[in-house]
Order: structure tokens, then sequence, then C-alpha cells
């Protein structure tokens, strides 16, 4: 007999068949639920395991200049906490999240207060191992070491996957896509901010120009600058941010809602702080989101289509 997968297979019964198929499809749900918040939790154990307790995490830590900005960082996670739940319903208690690319965990730390269990998920050891030392809570959330490219947790465990500004550090783009619309439950949401090609100070190196100039010259201009021997983020233009997050499911740009109430979505900085620039940029903020220098995409993927039998 096929498992009864909507109420409204239900309406043909009994009543008291509709209320014990009903308990028993809520009792499978939470099953599932609980079975795959184990498969999380057991990853995590399994990679925590690997990490030497006593090694020093904190001399190569330089290098994140925004572990000296946590209020900076807080912000923005409010900052999609919000987007999320004004552009699509996505309220995280109850919500299992996972964080690609959570560096130190400093906006890891700030989702998971709202959640029901949080994972980050970074390949760098030095701040794998910070972020578990400094914000691992037992239970509710944890930080594994792991290659985006490639996540070491089952299909569909997670509710809600962030995506913050990653994809430009990563080899293989198509595969990060792949493995974050595996991750994702049916439903789920991921949120994905994202640089493109078209900004007039690259944002990790802060160099002019050096996102639209051919890979030599921005590689000649780095060891210029003292920046490095090579220019390595790759960044894609604009217009094809949509088709490429498409592997994922439905995106949405939510840019332009965060543009048209700044105070709300914790904006009202730089030329923002101005009433005037506010009252323009609220006009025009669909063009505005397109040409800003990130873009907010909040992508849903698909629902199964319930099952027949």
């Amino acid at each position: 007999m096929a498992t009864c997968t909507s109420i409204e297979r239900l309406n043909g019964a009994p009543r008291r068949w509709r209320l014990m198929l009903a308990l028993q499809y809520r009792a499978s749900r939470s099953i599932a639920a609980a079975t795959a918040t184990r498969a999380i939790a057991a990853v995590c154990r399994h990679a925590a395991s690997a990490y030497d307790p006593m090694t020093p995490a904190e001399p190569s830590l330089e290098r994140f200049a925004f572990l000296h900005d946590a209020a900076g960082r807080a912000a923005r996670a409010r900052r999609m906490v919000a987007l999320l739940r004004d552009c699509a319903g996505v309220s995280l208690p109850g919500k299992r999240v996972l964080d690609v690319g959570c560096s130190a965990g400093l906006i890891t730390r700030e989702i998971a207060a709202g959640a029901r269990f949080t994972v980050g998920v970074e390949i760098a050891a030095d701040a794998v191992a910070y972020a578990a030392a400094h914000h691992s809570r037992r239970g509710e959330l944890a930080f594994v070491r792991g290659s985006a490219e490639r996540l070491p947790f089952p299909p569909a465990v997670f509710d809600v996957v962030i995506c913050n500004h990653v994809y430009e550090h990563v080899g293989d783009v198509q595969a990060l896509l792949a493995e974050i619309e595996r991750v994702l439950r049916p439903g789920g949401v991921c949120w994905f901010a994202a640089g493109h090609t078209f900004q007039l100070v690259e944002p990790h190196h802060r160099i002019p120009l050096l996102t639209v100039m051919p890979r030599s010259w921005a590689g000649a201009l780095m060891r210029l600058c003292g920046r490095g021997d090579s220019y390595d983020e790759r960044f894609v233009p604009p217009w094809r941010l949509p088709s490429m997050l498409r592997v994922i499911g439905t995106p949405r740009l939510a840019s332009a809602t965060a543009l048209r109430d700044p105070e709300r979505y914790e904006l009202a900085a730089g030329l923002l702080r101005h009433d005037f620039m506010r009252r323009w940029i609220r006009r025009c903020a669909v063009p505005v989101a397109w040409l800003a220098p990130t873009h907010l995409w909040i992508v849903e993927k698909p629902r199964q289509e319930t099952s027949r039998g």
C-alpha cells in the first residue's frame, strides 16, 4: 500500500480513518525530520573528531579582518533573516540551516540564534577551528570543514541554505550550485548574495576596476600593489546570475525590497544616509538593484510532486 503524502487523498475515507492516517502522516514527517537532524549531527561529530582541540587557531586569522567588525556581520545576518521572511515567507524557528562558506562563523552565529539547528561549512581549517572554539553550541550550532563543491551532508536535509559571497572563490560554480540543490529539501530556500564583474572597486582586495580587467592584467596589478601573485576570484556578469541560479530553483532578486526600506534592512549608511538619496533610490529601486555591486537573491527549490499509488 502506497504511503499517503497529501491530505487530499484522505478525503474519501471514514472520519476515524482520516484521523488515524493524518496522525500517521504527521508522525512520519516528524520521524523524517528527526532522522535528518541526527544525520547532520553525526556528520558534524565525525568532522569535529578530525581536529586537535589543542591546535592554536588564532595566529593565522589575521587575514579575517572582519573579525573586528562583529556588529557589521550581525547586521548582515539580521538583513538576511528579515528579507527571507518578507520576500519568501521563511521564518527560521524550527528550520535546519546550512551556511556554505561560513568563514569564522560570525554570521552563522547570528543566524543560529533563531533557527532549530545550524551548520557552518568552510574549507579553511583555521577558520573552522576558530568558529568551533568560539561559537559552537551543542545541539544548536556546529561547524564542519568541507568543500562547497562536495558538501558532506545527505540529500534534502536543510530547509534554508545560506551562500553569502562564496561563488567567486570556488573552482567549479556549477558543482557548488548542484550541491546546494542536493542538500536543500523540496520547497526549501537558498539565500545567495553575489557580486558580479562590473564593480568599480573589487570587494576583496579593494583595487579599482580589477574585476573587469583581463586575468593577466589583474594578476600584474595584484603584484604591483603587493596584494598577491595572482587574482583568483572569478565573478560573472550580472545578467548571468539568474540563469546560473536556476540550477537550484526559481530565483527572485530581493535587493530592490531592501533598497526601498533601507532603515528596516539596516542599509542607511554611506550614500543612503542622506534623505534625498533614499527618496531617489526608492523611486528607482529595481534598476539600482541590478546596477548595485552586490545582488541579493532568494532561490526557492521546487516542491516535489505528491506520489501516486
